[in-house]
């Protein structure tokens, strides 16, 4: 394998806890959007709804839309229960600029609950002083994104950020393309790190050095093994107790 010198990171469930901001504002998206539409409040709608999107009350389907899709995704979604339960979204804005709009203000509303999940600090400025280059490639919007690694304050460590609103959704391989254009660096140098197999189906297509998988998101060991390089419980044991990096233990 040629030398590391890059490393991907999945946001939602790798750097972060999904479950510290995600479940609350796909609830409250879901409130909101009942309010958009002339029906009954009822729980089943809500439910449906939620469901579409991988949400049962606070457990996450893995490879749900919440968990690994796009806003694109989560429109397409609402759509389909609307029009199975014959109702009309009213608004002056089509459905998906409302989502656009509504995910990127409830993620600003839940910013001080986001969690990182590790000790995203540290672990940041070690691998940067190492001469590691640093992106991030999520199923997530830019402006959302750029929220929540403002709020951990981390920002500054990552020279590329790949958002499903700028690039084809992973696991197309376009946005470890881009960053491995923009970062001079080859396919065989990059490790990807994510917490779903479509992290680690992206890994794979974009030729990647390793697709590691951390158990931080809504997957479980046994769902990660076919794909993963390793498997780690969180991005803060890509270094080791004794200072060396996971991929060279």
């Amino acid at each position: 394998m040629n030398k590391i010198k890059g490393i991907l990171f999945d946001k939602d469930g790798t750097l972060i806890d999904f479950h510290s901001i995600w479940v609350p504002v796909a609830f409250d998206l879901v409130d909101q959007l009942l309010v958009k539409v002339t029906a009954d409040k009822n729980g089943y709608l809500k439910t449906d709804l939620l469901k579409s999107i991988g949400v049962a009350e606070e457990f996450i389907s893995a490879d749900g839309i919440l968990a690994s899709g796009t806003t694109r995704d989560i429109n397409d979604a609402f759509e389909g229960i609307l029009q199975k339960h014959g109702l009309v979204f009213r608004s002056s804005k089509p459905l998906y600029e409302w989502i656009t709009e509504r995910l990127l203000a409830l993620t600003k509303l839940h910013a001080e609950n986001i969690q990182p999940a590790a000790d995203l600090k540290s672990l940041l400025l070690e691998l940067t002083n190492r001469g590691f280059v640093l992106g991030v490639a999520t199923a997530d919007d830019y402006e959302s994104t750029k929220i929540c690694l403002k709020k951990l304050q981390v920002e500054q460590y990552f020279g590329f950020i790949g958002s499903s609103d700028r690039y084809e959704k992973k696991p197309n391989p376009l946005m470890a393309e881009e960053f491995c254009r923009q970062c001079q660096l080859k396919p065989e140098e990059v490790v990807i790190v994510g917490d779903t197999i479509v992290d680690l189906t992206f890994a794979k297509n974009a030729a990647a050095g390793l697709g590691i998988g951390v158990l931080t998101g809504a997957s479980k060991r046994e769902q990660l093994e076919p794909l993963a390089s390793m498997i780690l419980p969180s991005v803060g044991e890509l270094i080791t107790e004794d200072g060396r990096l996971v991929w060279d233990a």
